[in-house]
């Protein structure tokens, strides 16, 4: 185990979680929630019971809890929930039974990740409240800031499924709508901003893994996957073919499907425009991430879209500033050493499959870049 700094939640007891799970309780203490296509999420129901328990993949389950952890230290400002992540076989089976029993539907191959239950909305749902129009000047700023540095970041672990589309490099996608629910925002009775909740952080695993990355040759005892594909894909309306598990999508001689290492390469590339940027392409990436929020919240709020019409309008400039500012915030705080060392703790941390360390060496080599960049500057 590496420093203890970057190690698992201390709050959380595996024994507690166990005695609770195997208590006789009137009704299953979970839910299982209709957000997210990386896993089973389930949301407790129970109110001593703080966690949401995700059964993915290997790969799925590790990475997410590897960003988490990376986030946990890079944004001290912000709110990153508490995790743990279960391989441990006896631990993994004792749960899962549960589950089972219950009609979850936990495959053989699925481990439980743990996070921390946050209280708050996620911005959908704090819009359709009405809760981002009651928020003042200063705490819109706040706001945006905070999505705007977020997003920098996003772009330094592949996740193009929050704020980013895949291959901005200062082409607007007008028609980008950003994932709402992997982001939460907490207020007070006053209506005041008190937290921002960074959820399901982690790549987008369709476009950054390749299909046998993502889908590795299974025993036959692990053929009891689910159907589909969805365990591996962020957005349900991503597809490169109709893949599933199951089934190896097709591929022809004219458009063979791309190698995680091409994916990881675009990504790359993405990530490389933004750490480029000056206040011009900067302003460009705070647009388009606007445009993505807009469109997502006109959208999932129906009830809200003349509201939010004449909302953006007013604060326009007010919300892209803050962006710009989050934005710069993200390149200035990437400058560090101390980010790239959080990296290396995390590479020294069990388990960690080739798979999942090709994702902690493509951040590693992305804010190296940035340092690079920075003493050239220098």
């Amino acid at each position: 185990m590496a420093a203890s700094s970057i190690a698992p939640s201390n709050s959380f007891n595996s024994d507690a979680v166990l005695a609770f799970m195997q208590k006789p309780h009137l009704n299953f203490p979970f839910k299982r929630s209709d957000k997210g296509g990386t896993g089973l999420t389930y949301l407790p129901l129970h109110p001593l019971f703080k966690w949401v328990i995700k059964w993915q993949n290997q790969l799925g389950g590790e990475c997410e809890y590897i960003s988490t952890l990376f986030y946990k230290r890079v944004f001290e400002h912000y709110s990153v929930p508490e995790s743990a992540y279960i391989t441990d076989q006896k631990i993994r089976d004792t749960l899962a039974t549960v589950f089972i029993k219950n009609n979850g539907n936990v495959a053989s191959v699925h481990y439980p990740l743990f996070l921390e239950y946050l209280k708050g909305n996620n911005l959908s749902a704090f819009c359709a409240n009405g809760n981002l129009f009651k928020l003042n000047v200063e705490d819109l700023f706040k706001l945006f800031t905070a999505f705007g540095e977020v997003a920098g970041y996003d772009l330094a672990i592949g996740n193009s499924d929050r704020f980013f589309p895949m291959n901005f490099q200062g082409v607007i996608h007008s028609d980008f709508k950003m994932n709402s629910g992997n982001i939460m925002i907490e207020i007070d009775e006053s209506g005041k901003l008190v937290n921002v909740h960074l959820i399901d952080n982690a790549p987008h695993f369709l476009h950054f893994f390749g299909y046998e990355e993502r889908n590795p040759p299974k025993s036959e005892d692990e053929e009891d996957h689910l159907d589909g594909g969805f365990l591996w894909d962020n957005d349900s309306s991503a597809s490169e073919t109709a893949e599933g598990p199951s089934q190896p999508p097709k591929e022809s001689s004219s458009s063979p499907l791309p190698s995680g290492a091409e994916k990881r390469e675009e990504r790359t590339r993405d990530f490389h425009y933004f750490a480029q940027s000056g206040e011009a392409n900067l302003a460009l990436m705070a647009e388009q991430i606007l445009i993505g929020i807009q469109n997502a919240l006109t959208s999932d709020c129906e009830a809200q879209k003349a509201p939010l019409t004449v909302f953006f309008e007013e604060h326009r400039s007010h919300l892209l500033q803050g962006l710009i500012s989050g934005l710069q915030r993200s390149q200035i705080s990437m400058c560090s050493p101390e980010k790239e060392a959080i990296v290396d703790e995390l590479i020294a941390l069990p388990p960690a499959e080739e798979t999942t360390l090709a994702l902690l060496i493509f951040i590693k080599e992305n804010l190296k870049f940035v340092q690079k960049l920075n003493l050239v500057a220098l």
